[in-house]
């Protein structure tokens, strides 16, 4: 392995080709490590990245998040990304590249893996799919001065619960698979939380969502909807399927944790099926529902 000396100037712009052919780098991939010089490439394109549901920037912990490599299933700890993981011990260099849109990549300078926690894994969708895999998220830290790299949006900082207006866009599926809308089902669920916000603001109640931050995760998780005058949770479908109610259940009792509220409800487009509705009497959990004539029920 040559140990040519790095020479390339902070903010520099180069073709990513050029780059690769003179420190060994392979073409192809993102994570690029050399065989010829002692340093791992990163090629990174962060809006792109995450509009597909990738963390990928600078946070407010000062670390540089970047999410592995590969694009089907769970991302392994092999491969290129083992050698991001490995890089101090195999004496390289991280060298990140930044896409500026003009075909050309910025260098913005030497990371590291992060000592203390050098990656976490999140959720995030695999490529041209609403399928949900588990991925791998490097935290690098800047080693010296750093060039420009955009802020992530998909791991925000902030408390661990944080209230925010439902009249924002935060939906879970913003910050797991921004780029899928969701469909007609989807739309249905959101706009029953914002109808009924508007509803609950009516009766003068104090209705917001909920960002959460579970311990240990950095992609927050949403809750769509508290009525903090009475204090209910709620979370919504677009069907009144069975198994629309089942998962919404199941996301209740999930965020149920974080949210300091009594009672819990699942907002429908239409009245449960009766078994569905011994299910919620069994625990203890309403459901509310909007009739033909723009009246809203609950049991």
């Amino acid at each position: 392995m040559s140990h040519a000396a790095w020479d390339l100037a902070l903010d520099s712009e180069h073709e990513r080709q050029a780059v690769n052919a003179r420190f060994g780098g392979r073409t192809p991939t993102r994570i690029s490590p050399s065989k010829a010089t002692p340093n791992v490439l990163l090629f990174l394109d962060p809006p792109e990245e995450e509009a597909r549901g990738m963390v990928c920037g600078m946070h407010d912990d000062g670390c540089l998040h970047v999410t592995g490599e590969g694009y089907e299933g769970d991302q392994p700890l092999g491969q290129g990304n083992g050698s991001v993981l490995s890089h101090r011990g195999e004496g390289r260099a991280v060298r990140v590249f930044v896409a500026t849109g003009k075909g050309l990549f910025r260098y913005a300078g030497e990371f590291e893996a992060d000592p203390d926690e050098p990656f976490y894994v999140a959720d995030a969708p695999e490529r041209d799919s609403e399928r949900i895999r588990t991925v791998v998220v490097f935290r690098l830290r800047p080693v010296g001065a750093a060039g420009t790299v955009p802020r992530t949006r998909l791991a925000p900082g902030g408390g661990d619960v944080l209230p925010v207006p439902v009249a924002t866009a935060w939906t879970e599926r913003a910050f797991v698979s921004p780029r899928h809308d969701g469909g007609r089902i989807a739309d249905t669920a959101d706009r029953l939380v914002r109808d009924y916000a508007d509803h609950l603001f009516r009766l003068g109640h104090d209705g917001r969502r909920l960002r959460i931050l579970p311990p240990g995760e950095r992609k927050p998780t949403i809750a769509p909807l508290v009525d903090a005058t009475d204090g209910v949770l709620l979370v919504s479908r677009g069907t009144t399927s069975r198994s629309a109610f089942r998962s919404a259940v199941g996301e209740l009792l999930d965020l149920r944790r974080f949210a300091d509220v009594p009672r819990m409800a699942v907002l429908l487009p239409g009245a449960p099926r009766r078994d569905l509705a011994d299910l919620a009497r069994a625990l203890s959990i309403a459901v509310v529902w909007r009739e033909r004539n723009g009246d809203w029920r609950s049991l």
